[in-house]
């Protein structure tokens, strides 16, 4: 007999999908109905909330109105469905939902309705999940047996309501809370099951503590949905005062995200010349050009280098979280996207309007799996990780970080085989991260040959692709491309900048992306800008 589980969501998106296969891997013997709450709101209702919002935030909601009528015209006259070419296709979560043997997804169109309640005590669930659904009324929670669990992004009951890692963030905490708690009929009440916290870093914003906190909340519940399936709880009441919050207003938002992150400290008259030759560039002269190579199957191929992706640092290695997601989120929308490998064995076209663009990691940072795999994953961007085997398989730091006042952790072979497995590629950076270009052959020989053969013992069998550390002219050189090739690699990448126009697999140039990069300059790197 199989252990039913009800779980209620307005969405089924990324992240509530990978939840669900989260707690069918880690809960043997389930079946899941999932009901999706896609209750229209009445005309009339949608007036008043308007008008609300509108005295709420005065001339700023005009702003904000506008721009969002701007963005929609503006998405439909040039919104296309741009090509994704992987050899390794990203796994698709929700996908996988909708063709899952233990699923069953079942539209609603008001969950707590009489026909909603039917179809849930019928189904007879002996747990009810949570995930972003509407409020629920007692007649659904009677229904599960053994109770019904909500994820709340914030700290019981201190941080109730919403938005997630708003308020924390403006209220100078150190922590914001992810908490899995009982439902009751009142807002974010009942006892808490469990409750884990994420770190707000020096320069952590609500969006990207939204990110990691969509990640921890997926491996919650899968362990709550245990406990609970199994009667070993461990609940505690909620203690202390308890304070619900609201939408903040748009000037609070903005002010909040100012205050965090400023990009540009130059004179505001440089920063008005740099923006109108950027406008000027992406938004004429790039475009027509991008056409016309387009036209003539000559289209440029814009290779995107990172290295890590955290809010304690910022430095020339290092973009933010948020920034990170906007940056995939944008290119996903607006650009095709190929992979290293794709790539490599010829199977890019070239007559595609606007630069192809490719992603690519160096190094092996922790924060890699944490925070850009689960970006490039939402994102559906194949994704290229290059990393030095020694330092995965020792966890020492890299040389170039013994300046560093923190110590950064290293990916491990779990979750390499996992981003694998995922659709991402792995791909070496040599074992100790050396600089090939002094390196004797023998010692370049065995780096390269041992770095490989860790990889394909690791991972399996896959193309061989060396990005080279350091990445700059200076640190490569033709006897240390002889001496790759002949161990066996099929491509290799430098890192000092470059469009690639005619395409040399063993010359493929890429660019860095850093904190510094607002969404002008992004857009204007991923047009060809500042390249060689």
């Amino acid at each position: 007999m199989k252990n039913k589980i009800a779980v209620y969501t307005g969405s089924l998106d990324y992240s509530v999908a990978k939840g669900i296969l989260a707690i069918i891997r880690h809960n043997k013997n389930v079946e899941i109905m999932v009901f999706v709450n896609h209750r229209q709101t009445p005309l009339k209702k949608k007036l008043v909330l308007q008008w609300r919002n509108l005295k709420k935030n005065g001339i700023y909601r005009l702003f904000e109105v506008s721009s969002i009528v701007f963005r929609s015209i503006y998405s439909k006259m040039i919104t296309r469905d741009y090509n994704k070419f992987g050899c390794d296709v990203v796994t698709d979560y929700i996908r996988e939902i909708q063709k899952h043997e233990l699923v069953t997804i079942c539209d609603v169109y008001n969950i707590n309705s009489r026909d909603s309640v039917k179809i849930i005590s019928d189904f007879s669930p002996c747990i009810g999940v949570s995930l972003a659904a509407p409020i629920l009324k007692a007649q659904i929670l009677d229904i599960a047996k053994k109770g019904n669990l909500n994820l709340h992004k914030g700290k019981l009951p201190s941080y109730r309501g919403m938005p997630p890692a708003y308020w924390e963030v403006k209220n100078g905490e150190k922590y914001v809370g992810c908490s899995i708690h009982l439902i009751s009929e009142l807002l974010d009440e009942g006892d808490i099951l469990l409750e884990e916290e994420v770190k707000i870093e020096q320069w952590s914003t609500p969006k990207g503590l939204q990110v990691q906190l969509d990640e921890l909340g997926i491996t919650m519940m899968a362990s709550a949905c245990e406990q609970l399936l199994t009667g070993e709880l461990n609940t505690r009441k909620q203690e202390g005062l308890a304070i619900t919050y609201t939408k903040p207003t748009i000037k609070e938002n903005q002010y909040l995200i100012s205050k965090i992150s400023k990009i540009d400290s130059n004179p505001i008259i440089k920063r008005f010349i740099k923006y109108c030759v950027l406008a000027l560039f992406n938004n004429i002269y790039a475009p027509i050009r991008a056409h016309i190579k387009g036209t003539l199957g000559k289209q440029d191929i814009i290779i995107l280098l990172y290295h890590r992706v955290n809010d304690f640092q910022r430095d020339s290695l290092t973009v933010g979280v948020e920034q990170f997601s906007e940056h995939m989120s944008y290119i996903g929308e607006r650009f095709p996207v190929a992979s290293l490998k794709s790539l490599i064995e010829g199977k890019v076209s070239r007559f595609e309007k606007k630069p192809i663009i490719i992603v690519s990691f160096d190094d092996g940072y922790l924060d890699n799996y944490q925070n850009a795999y689960p970006i490039c994953l939402r994102n559906k961007i194949p994704c290229s990780f290059f990393v030095s085997t020694d330092m995965i398989e020792t966890g020492k730091p890299f040389p170039h970080d013994n300046q560093l006042d923190i110590k950064l952790r290293n990916m491990c072979w779990d979750q390499l085989i996992e981003m694998k497995a995922t659709g991402m590629y792995i791909g070496s950076h040599t074992c100790k991260h050396i600089n090939c270009a002094i390196t004797e052959d023998v010692e370049l020989i065995r780096e390269f040959k041992t770095s490989l053969e860790s990889l394909h013992s690791m991972l399996g069998s896959d193309i061989a692709i060396l990005a080279y550390p350091f990445g700059g002219q200076e640190h490569f050189n033709q006897k240390a491309k002889e001496l790759a090739i002949n161990v066996g690699y099929n491509s290799i990448l430098s890192a000092y900048g470059g469009i690639n126009s005619e395409v040399d697999v063993y010359d493929l140039k890429r660019g860095g992306v850093d904190w510094m990069f607002n969404h002008t300059a992004f857009k204007a790197k991923l047009l060809g800008w500042g390249n060689k």
